[in-house]
């Protein structure tokens, strides 16, 4: 038998896991399991046609499977969801739906970087574009903010996407489907909210607007929630508000589109990529807020949460050791 490793104190043995855990972990290794066999059958296909243009023995292969090994943000039992541990999200906290703030996470999604769109409060398009990274496309999070579409609607209507960024595990996106307009925000896939017209809109010009109220409330300058305002054509279709938001980042995989979708929609049972906008965009505007992400608020919360943090360590300390020396003489 090899010499093995000492088992890690940190993983549990197979045997005291509960039946959940083992299902659990039997699919995450099949899965990586049909990872392995399809790349492996991919990479036979790039050899077979090396070897068929006779350049086998000419030729230097490097295989890597693979970036940097399995992704520690998964943690010890894995997610679905990337997205969410950069957001401070952990797996106990999705089953109760609520959005707790891991400091390590915080730290690396709020540290400033320069970026192309940084500043700006007012973003417009004339036409449908691809593509935009997320420091280059209006930021949404944690700041009010408006959208208007200006569009024509051909005869017979039209559907697909208006504009949209991030995608299946986080995002937002304005579109028409069956005529009416939607706009969907996906909180990381754990809920997806909705603000959806009841009518089609008519043929000819048509002015669709949502407006995003933020609602500040307390010490977190991150994730609040507001209120959120469809308007048709001057009159208001639906409004709700929503106790929470993203706090620090959306897909970061996914682009911001105008006019179609390019990379995974934010809801698959709304619409099928690419959703191409089927009538024609005059001018989209996007107007952004102040952002309560500001390096005062910031510093302020990072403070208080050191200062909780070394109160709940001053709690927890052991107590000192009582004193064995005689009492003193009288």
């Amino acid at each position: 038998m090899p010499n093995l490793a000492a088992w890690p104190d940190f993983l549990q043995r197979w045997d005291s896991l509960s039946e959940g855990e083992k299902r659990l972990f039997i699919r995450q290794a099949n899965v990586y399991a049909a990872y392995l066999a399809y790349t492996d059958h991919q990479i036979g296909r790039v050899i077979a046609e090396v070897e068929r243009q006779g350049q086998l023995d000419n030729t230097l292969i490097i295989y890597i499977s693979g970036d940097n090994g399995s992704s520690a943000e998964g943690s010890l039992n894995g997610t679905p969801n990337e997205v969410m541990y950069f957001n401070g999200v952990s797996l106990e906290a999705t089953r109760n739906q609520v959005f707790p703030l891991d400091m390590t996470a915080l730290t690396r999604m709020i540290e400033p970087r320069p970026r192309p769109a940084a500043g700006r409060r007012q973003f417009v398009f004339t036409g449908p574009s691809c593509c935009t990274q997320a420091n280059a496309a209006p930021n949404l999070l944690n700041r009010s903010y408006r959208i208007t579409a200006e569009i024509e609607v051909p005869a017979g209507g039209s559907n697909g996407v208006l504009l949209t960024q991030g995608g299946r595990f986080g995002g937002w996106s304005l579109y028409l489907r069956d005529g009416r307009p939607v706009f969907t925000l996906n909180l990381l896939g754990m809920e997806r909210v909705k603000w959806e017209s009841t009518a089609a809109l008519p043929p000819g010009r048509n002015s669709v607007v949502f407006d995003f109220a933020l609602s500040p409330e307390g010490q977190v300058p991150f994730g609040h929630g507001g209120t959120g305002t469809l308007t048709v054509n001057g009159r208001q279709a639906t409004q709700q508000s929503i106790p929470r938001s993203v706090p620090f980042t959306y897909a970061w995989d996914e682009t911001f589109d105008v006019g179609r979708d390019t990379g995974t929609s934010v809801d698959d049972h709304e619409y099928q990529l690419p959703f191409d906008f089927t009538g024609q965009i005059a001018r989209i505007t996007v107007d952004l807020g102040e952002s309560t992400v500001t390096p005062a608020a910031v510093r302020a919360f990072a403070e208080a949460m050191a200062a909780r943090a070394a109160a709940a360590r001053a709690t927890t300390a052991p107590p000192t050791p009582a004193s064995t020396s005689p009492p003193p003489r009288r």
